[in-house]
């Protein structure tokens, strides 16, 4: 289910535009009468157009803030999470490299092996 709901809230803009149609589609037919009998109907399509456009974008805008707070946020804290792991893990291995020079070989690798869980000899 959370599948097909972040596809519809990636795509709210679809929502909006059915939202808006089908919305003037109803009040017209609600307000056809009154249409015909006014001088003037260009007030009252005006209303309805700009209600439906208002109620159309709150739809989206909160469609927007539904799709980034519940379905696109914790995707990004998981990404920064990786980042953030990788980056550590680099400096990690670059102070250990930079013991070279100072400390025995076999040191070094119980070292990385300890620290990183990692033995070059067997990473592919």
């Amino acid at each position: 289910m959370t599948d097909a709901l972040k596809g519809l809230i990636e795509k709210y803009w679809v929502v909006y535009y059915i939202v808006y149609v089908v919305g003037v589609l109803v009040i017209l037919t609600m307000q056809w009468e009154k249409l015909q009998v006014d001088d003037d109907p260009v007030l009252r399509l005006a209303a309805i157009f700009g209600l439906l456009a208002g109620i159309a974008s709150f739809l989206a805008i909160v469609s927007e803030v539904f799709g980034r707070m519940v379905l696109l946020i914790p995707q990004a804290v998981r990404k920064l999470k990786e980042s953030g792991k990788k980056e550590e893990r680099a400096r990690i291995e670059k102070a250990i490299s930079d013991l070279d020079d100072s400390l025995p070989a076999e040191v070094i690798e119980k070292l990385r092996e300890r620290i990183l869980g990692t033995n070059p000899e067997t990473q592919e």
